[in-house]
């Protein structure tokens, strides 16, 4: 199993490069439970997708908090860095008709670095202080 957090150049999904990363494949089932756990207690939700392929092992197990009274639709993903890859989603949800365009959606990701968007919450959010490359 590799390390949660790496110490590496690599290049991420936005296209820029980063001397670090955090490698959520280093988290558990049990770690995802865990995590949803924690968002059920304050997001209420109807459906929930995750962004592929880091956010489906956190969607899987934030599915037993689906709450069929809920209007809001969860996008969930494992790391936020500029955004590209929830904007990215949303537009092919749109596109595919799975929402539309008076869906509350919302999205939850595990960790953060960078600002995010109004609609999207993080569990850890990395000072930026410290995520920003030198």
């Amino acid at each position: 199993m590799e390390n949660l957090f790496q110490k590496h150049k690599f290049k991420m999904h936005s296209g820029g490069i980063s001397d670090f990363k955090l490698e959520c494949d280093a988290l558990t089932t049990k770690d995802y439970e865990t995590l949803a756990f924690l968002v059920s207690r304050k997001m209420d939700f109807n459906k929930v997708m995750g962004i592929p392929r880091g956010g489906i092992p956190f969607a899987e197990a934030l599915k037993s908090y689906e709450n069929p009274n809920s209007k809001t639709f969860l996008i969930a993903d494992d790391v936020f860095t500029t955004g590209g890859s929830i904007i990215e989603f949303k537009k092919q949800l749109l596109a595919e008709n799975i929402i539309d365009n008076t869906t509350d959606v919302k999205a939850i990701v595990v960790f953060s670095r960078g600002e995010l968007f109004p609609f999207v919450s993080s569990i850890f959010a990395l000072n930026e202080d410290y995520w920003q490359n030198d």
